[in-house]
C-alpha cells in the first residue's frame, strides 16, 4: 500500500460554499461504474451529502444524495467517527480513459461535514504503482480551489479523498 497516513488534524468543512473534491485523469481502460463511495464525518445538521461526478467539460455525469442520517453525527475534535457513505447511480455510468474527471462533495449551509485525506507516499519514494497518483483533493470556501494542507507545508498535492469506485 503506497499511501502513509491520515491527515486527521488538517480536516476540511463542506458546508454552503464550503466543498472538497478530488481532481483525477482516468488512466486505466475504459470502465464501468455503479457507485461512489467517500468517507466523511457529519458534525451537524440533517441535510444530506450531495456527490456530483463532472467531466472535464463541465457535463455532470452523476448526481445524488446520501441522507445524513447515514453519517452518525460526531465532534470535529473527534479524530474516528468518519464513516464510508455510498451513492448508488440509477443507471451505469463510464470512466473513459485519458479523461479528467472531479468528484465534488458539498451539502447546504444548514449542515456541516468534514473530510480529511490520505497521503500518498511518492515523496517517500514509494512505488507510484502503490498509490492513485492520477489525482489529488482539493477544497474551497466558494472563490477557487486549493489542495489541502496538512499543517506543515502548505497546500499539497500529496493527498487523496477517501473514495472508490465500483
Amino acid at each position: 500500500v503506497g499511501y502513509m497516513e491520515i491527515w486527521v488534524r488538517s480536516p476540511r468543512v463542506i458546508s454552503g460554499d464550503h466543498r472538497v473534491r478530488e481532481v483525477f485523469t482516468f488512466r486505466g481502460k475504459t470502465r464501468t461504474i455503479r457507485s461512489v463511495s467517500v468517507r466523511v464525518k457529519r458534525l451537524s445538521g440533517s441535510s444530506p451529502l450531495v456527490l456530483r461526478l463532472i467531466r472535464s467539460d463541465g457535463k455532470v455525469i452523476a448526481r445524488g444524495t446520501v441522507s445524513a442520517s447515514e453519517v452518525r453525527l460526531t465532534t470535529a475534535s473527534d479524530e474516528g467517527g468518519a464513516r464510508w457513505v455510498t451513492l448508488r447511480f440509477k443507471s451505469k455510468r463510464k470512466l473513459q480513459r485519458g479523461r479528467r474527471y472531479q468528484l465534488v462533495v458539498s451539502t447546504s449551509a444548514e449542515a456541516r461535514y468534514s473530510a480529511v485525506v490520505i497521503r500518498k507516499g511518492g515523496y517517500y519514494r514509494y512505488d507510484s504503482d502503490t498509490y492513485f497518483r492520477d489525482g489529488s483533493a482539493q477544497w474551497t470556501s466558494g472563490s477557487g480551489w486549493t489542495g489541502f494542507d496538512p499543517g506543515w507545508s502548505g497546500p499539497s498535492r500529496e493527498g487523496d479523498l477517501q473514495m472508490f469506485f465500483r
